[in-house]
């Protein structure tokens, strides 16, 4: 149900539905038969806005889908700075670092991806945090 409502941008209906859930892990962080979860879906519908609800809701940022992107990989793949704004935010220090070390199954790191792209914002945003250039 949340996966549709993000998907169709009902706005106001999925931060309904996500204030009653907040902090049920297994709602919140369910994958769909692609392995997407809510928050993976807010960020390829480019609503940062949403990112950042599930995120406070407690959304895993790590969860990756059937391609080994996690939310900030396809966020950085889109070029979407906003979203990448959030993911990074949001994120504890342990975990932004696990995720800019992590690759896809294409041996992609989000670094490689923003780079590939040509978002040079992104690329300097994700340095500036961390990420490994070598």
């Amino acid at each position: 149900f949340l996966h549709l409502a993000i998907i169709h941008e009902e706005k106001a209906l999925t931060m309904e539905v996500i204030r009653q859930v907040k902090g049920d892990l297994a709602f919140l962080n369910f994958q769909n038969n692609l392995q997407q979860t809510p928050l993976h879906l807010a960020v390829i519908t480019n609503q940062p806005e949403i990112a950042e609800a599930l995120l406070g809701a407690g959304c895993d940022p790590e969860l990756r889908d059937f391609r080994g992107n996690t939310p900030l990989h396809l966020a950085c793949e889109q070029g979407c700075l906003a979203s990448v704004g959030v993911l990074t935010q949001s994120c504890t220090t342990p975990h932004l670092h696990s995720i800019l070390k992590a690759t896809n199954y294409n041996g992609h790191t989000c670094l490689h991806l923003a780079s590939i792209h040509g978002y040079l914002g992104i690329v300097e945003l994700l340095v500036s945090l961390g990420a490994d250039v070598n």
